[in-house]
């Protein structure tokens, strides 16, 4: 049986049906549900698209980040002036942008030049940070819509058995499905998970910086150091060969004083055997000339080749500055790359806690679709082929065994790790900086003791010399002198050398030259004439004003030039995209080729600085 519902239909009335009389048609009951008028769909959709906007826009509004939030870490207990340093070296602040100027060595000079440029290390710190950047781009793009084209065509045909499923005649259940649209996917980040995964990426960008910071700091102090080796070395050399020609002179005599019978055989032996002794010193040390020189070639990314040993011709230890300007133990924490590194590992430690927090909390994005539908591809320019849904999306990590609360629990750790690092690389630090002190103070009065000995046993080798030619002494006194002196001056030079490697190891620990273009050349004359195209430069993204410093924290470790950064440094003596200028004495300004005003130059630079396109900005901080 059949259930029909009646429906009244005026009908025109015919032969058979009588006037005024109305007739009512059976029809069968269906579950169609009678269409919406055209306005009150309009109407439905614009409601749920305004309360989708709306639910967007507080969501927006009233979204917080979980997790901690960073408070600087708190430094270890330092004391507040350095045991080693004297009252006017902790007094003077100095400024060691261009610390190895203070050493008046042109070469030296040179070599660092070129070590900036070309050395590997940097250059692989430079696309670190590189590689950061893009990640930091990576996060901020999740705070957008993702939206993706979609295109899809098939040919679908149901079977026969689901035929009562579809709307469809009988043999006829196959149909082309041709679809182009979009969609996409905005996640609203409630709960802050997006912006610590921004903070802590920051972070690590800013991480990347100071350590190519770090390592441009620590490349100036071994080119320094690896060059006084070289020096020393070659002093040592002159001063052996100078001493074994002495020797050889006296072995001279004494044999001729054998030969008249006026000395034993034994005055011959020890000579023989002092001169021997003394020439076979010279091979040892003209080895470790060779392995610095190799060192040096290294640092400098490229090979020990016949020119760059003759570049390196023999010379003499550069000359050690009479007094120093550390200030106190504090101001490392704004000097210091490595101390801001580690900072900034605790800034990005604690950005993850807040991510691993907020994966606890629900995800809500909004999703959306737009496409055109059609049996044939000439059919999607119809109006009644465009589709589109826009809605929202939750999902609620609820049930995951612990898993989140032990991800919470490692990144804790992790920032308790971080904080540790950062104590220890202040303690470090101060411990760097005491070493160097002494060292520079002590090997300094040493020199002093020494170069008085090598006064005296200059006397006594020379009057022994005398009063052993003319037979008043025997040959021991004299060769015992001859020995004294050798050591005495082989010592006194060992001991320049470790007085200005205390110094470079200060300078270092100081952070010295971190916020240099340490492009230093030495004369005009080697610069090329033709200018060298570099590649494509990378420019950073703007960065924002450093904070206002405070009133007892140097201006000059806080801000200063910022330089456009290319993938690979121009070639020696380039002047690509950079200036040339002059510093003048201590204290006044200079003034680029485009009108801004330079740092004021450092003492004792007077000769040319190449600022070239290819140092890291000199603001501490990407945002």
């Amino acid at each position: 049986m059949h259930l029909v519902r009646a429906e009244p239909h005026a009908l025109k009335p015919s032969s058979n049906t009588p006037p005024n009389t109305n007739v009512t048609f059976l029809q069968p009951i269906t579950n169609q549900t009678p269409a919406l008028p055209k306005h009150r769909d309009t109407m439905r959709r614009r409601l749920v698209l305004a309360w989708s906007v709306a639910c967007m826009g507080f969501l927006l509004l009233t979204g917080c980040k979980v997790g901690p939030n960073f408070l600087r870490p708190k430094p270890p207990p330092i004391s507040p002036e350095y045991a080693e340093a004297t009252a006017p070296e902790t007094a003077i602040y100095e400024d060691l942008r261009y610390w190895w100027a203070a050493l008046n060595d042109p070469t030296l000079n040179s070599l660092i030049a070129e070590a900036c440029r070309q050395n590997l290390d940097l250059r692989e710190a430079y696309y670190r940070v590189v590689v950061s950047r893009a990640r930091l781009g990576v996060v901020r793009a999740d705070r957008l819509p993702h939206v993706h084209a979609t295109a899809e065509y098939a040919y679908r045909d149901f079977a026969e058995n689901a035929s009562q499923f579809i709307s469809s005649s009988a043999g006829n259940r196959g149909f082309n499905f041709n679809s182009m649209g979009f969609d996409s996917r905005w996640e609203i980040d409630l709960f802050g998970k997006i912006a610590r995964a921004i903070e802590s990426a920051a972070a690590d960008l800013n991480a990347e910086v100071e350590n190519y910071r770090d390592l441009k700091v620590i490349l100036l102090a071994e080119v320094a150091s690896t060059y006084t080796q070289l020096r020393l070395a070659q002093e040592r050399i002159e001063i052996a060969q100078r001493n074994l020609a002495a020797q050889q002179a006296t072995l001279s005599v004494v044999r001729e004083r054998h030969k008249s019978g006026l000395v034993s055989p034994l005055d011959v032996a020890q000579a023989e055997s002092n001169v021997y002794i003394t020439a076979a010193t010279i091979p040892a040390l003209q080895q470790l000339e060779t392995v610095a020189s190799n060192q040096l070639a290294f640092l400098l990314g490229r090979t020990p080749d016949a020119g760059f040993r003759e570049r390196l011709a023999v010379g003499r230890i550069p000359n050690t500055p009479e007094s120093l300007g550390v200030g106190l133990p504090a101001d490392l924490l704004a000097r210091r790359p490595d101390i801001r590194r580690a900072e900034l590992e605790v800034t990005s430690a604690s950005a993850l806690i807040g991510v691993a927090v907020a994966e606890k909390y629900p995800q809500i994005s909004i999703l959306g679709t737009i496409s055109v539908d059609a049996k044939d591809v000439g059919m999607w320019f119809d109006p009644g082929s465009l589709a589109h849904s826009i809605g929202p999306s939750f999902r609620w990590n609820i049930i995951n065994f612990n898993q989140l609360n032990n991800v919470i629990e490692g990144r804790s750790a992790e920032f308790q790790i971080a904080i540790l690092n950062y104590q220890r690389t202040v303690l470090a630090a101060v411990q760097e900086v005491e070493d160097g002190l002494v060292a520079f103070h002590r090997q300094g009065q040493r020199a002093v003791e020494l170069q008085r000995a090598i006064g005296a046993t200059k006397r006594a080798v020379s009057s022994g010399q005398v009063r052993y030619e003319s037979g008043l002494i025997g040959f021991q006194p004299l060769l015992d002198s001859q020995r004294e002196l050798l050591f005495a001056e082989d010592t006194y030079a060992n001991s320049r050398a470790e007085t200005l490697l205390g110094i470079i190891r200060v300078y270092k620990a100081l952070g010295g030259g971190w916020n240099s273009c340490c492009c230093v050349e030495v004369a005009a004359n080697e610069v090329p004439a033709q200018d060298v195209n570099p590649p494509t430069e990378l420019v950073p993204e703007p960065l924002p004003k450093p904070q206002e410093p405070s009133s007892n924290t140097p201006v000059d470790n806080l801000n200063g030039q910022a330089f456009r950064l290319p993938p690979l440094a121009p070639t020696v003596g380039s002047m690509a995209n950079g200036w040339i200028v002059r510093l003048p004495a201590a204290g006044s300004e200079i003034q680029h080729a485009n009108g801004r005003p330079s740092p004021a130059a450092s003492p004792g630079m007077t000769q040319k600085v190449l600022i070239v396109a290819g140092q890291l900005p000199v603001s501490p901080r990407y945002r």
